[in-house]
């Protein structure tokens, strides 16, 4: 029967048919993965509103407003995440080579952050807001922002177009949400793109690609345009989702996009009253707070090593600069194995390093509510960025009962305090050594090299202040994460600049 149905045909037709690449299939050479993938851009830029249009729209701004969803940066442990807002205001002149970049954000616990980001030809400046400072940033190129431009499909599309020879087919994916693409591959500063077209309507549907999480390693992270609608002509997404192991980080609108017109000359020059301080640069440190007792930062943040007879104990192991902390422990104390590692909350960027200390054999102390989170965390496995260890190895974890646990060995003492709920992390932990008088903690006060500015102290540096306030501690050295080691005197500096500029408020 399907024979007799097909009698009508040619031969030649029929080999056609017959040796036609389905739908789904890899083509069968690369030069016949680049025409596909050509095909598709060809056609998603022609639906935006054609390669004229869409290369004569390089002068425009967008403003976006939604919400950040904090994945492992939340008071919680698991979801739902805390959301926080978010705006962004872009400016870009691509025939000048300029960009005016504004956003804000916040962090849970009173954090406030407001940057600017300006590329003017050669010139450039970063403006932290909120502090009233910036810092020179010369010398960098349009090109070298994927991660703000390419908020705006169409200069995805011709930056595609620009790395023709790079394109490649892969064929048909699954959105996190559900939705298919058609999905190819593009190179190109600052790494490879992968972009997801809608098969019907051919707009760009998203952005892809993998990177390494500290939660669940190797993961899948998704920009999800929609909405779209045409303003000049050209296709505008209404609305953006970014995604990172299936969980959304952000949902972001955008209310406005015109085009034509330029940023303002007062935008692209420093605040007034803006005081100019050096761009920061992660220098590595060791600091020894008391005999045995060292503050290490190698890769821009601190950690605290405390010697005991015969082991060490390791406070905050960092996302960056773990394997250089435990590098430079064995370097100060051979021999003598990293017992113990004690993050002080459940961020990530506070505990990311902890498989680099779970291959040394160390035992992780936390907080009940965190038990399960570094269980997770020590069990993932990154082929991005490999970890020394091969296999699974099972995470030990003690935890800190009744809100306090004391390590000693009869001549160090260390004690653990968790002093959640904190306004920034439901279960915190501040680490005193009594006999040093040496208090480290994370995030509770952060004063980056050392400035303190009326916005350094938040509703969670109030509730650290409260707690140590009714302790009694003759605190000779704090010390923190995100600030080199100080003395109390920072903390009530911080507390009175608040309390001056904002009546204790953070909004």
């Amino acid at each position: 029967m399907f024979l007799r149905r097909l009698a009508p045909l040619s031969l030649g037709v029929l080999i056609a048919i017959l040796t036609r690449p389905l739908a789904g299939q890899s083509p069968g050479t690369i030069a016949d993965s680049y025409r596909r993938a050509r095909t598709l851009l060809d056609q998603s830029i022609e639906a935006h509103g054609g390669l004229a249009s869409l290369q004569a729209a390089g002068t425009f701004r967008a403003r976006m407003e939604g919400t950040d969803h904090w994945r492992n940066q939340s008071r919680r442990v698991e979801p739902p995440y805390d959301p926080e807002p978010w705006t962004g205001d872009l400016w870009v002149d691509v025939g000048k080579s300029r960009m005016v970049w504004t956003n804000t954000s916040r962090f849970p616990g009173g954090f406030q952050n407001a940057n600017r980001f300006v590329i003017d030809g050669a010139r450039g400046y970063v403006a932290t807001l909120r502090q009233g400072t910036h810092s020179s940033a010369p010398n960098r190129t349009l090109d070298s922002q994927r991660a703000i431009l390419f908020r705006l499909p169409h200069l995805v599309l011709l930056a595609a177009r620009d790395q023709a020879a790079s394109l490649r087919w892969l064929g048909p994916v699954t959105l996190q949400g559900g939705t298919r693409v058609e999905a190819i591959t593009m190179a190109g500063a600052p790494g490879q793109a992968t972009l997801g077209f809608d098969p019907a309507t051919h707009q760009l549907r998203a952005l892809l690609g993998v990177t390494a999480d500290a939660l669940v390693g190797d993961a899948a992270t998704e920009t999800e345009f929609s909405e779209y609608r045409r303003i000049g002509g050209i296709l505008v997404p209404g609305r953006r989702v970014a995604r990172l192991a299936g969980e959304i980080t952000q949902d972001v609108r955008y209310p406005e996009v015109t085009f034509g017109g330029t940023a303002p000359d007062s935008l692209l020059v420093p605040p007034a009253g803006s005081v100019e301080v050096p761009a920061p640069a992660a220098v590595a440190q060791v600091r020894e707070l008391a005999p045995g007792v060292r503050a290490l930062s190698l890769a821009g943040s601190w950690s605290l090593a405390v010697t005991f007879t015969d082991h060490v104990l390791v406070v905050e192991p960092v996302g960056n600069g773990s394997p250089e902390t435990i590098a430079k422990i064995k370097e100060l104390e051979p021999g003598k194995p990293i017992r113990y590692i004690v993050p002080t909350h459940h961020h990530d960027d506070h505990s990311g390093g902890i498989r680099h200390f779970v291959a040394e054999g160390s035992t992780i102390v936390t907080t009940p509510g965190n038990r399960a989170y570094f269980t997770r965390m020590a069990a993932a496995r990154s082929t991005l960025r490999p970890e020394r260890q091969v296999q699974a190895l099972p995470a030990k974890i003690e935890t800190i009962e009744g809100k306090r646990r004391t390590l000693t060995d009869g001549v160090r003492t260390v004690e653990l305090y968790d002093i959640g709920p904190s306004p920034h992390a439901n279960e915190m932990v501040v680490v005193w050594l009594p006999r040093e008088g040496v208090l480290f903690q994370g995030d509770l006060l952060n004063t980056g090299s050392g400035a303190i500015y009326p916005s350094t102290a938040n509703a969670t540096t109030e509730h650290f202040a409260e707690w140590l306030g009714r302790q009694g501690f003759d605190v000779k050295v704090l010390a923190g994460v995100h600030m080199a080691p100080g003395t109390k005197a920072d903390l009530d500096t911080a507390m009175a600049k608040r309390a001056a500029s904002t009546g204790g408020s953070d909004r």
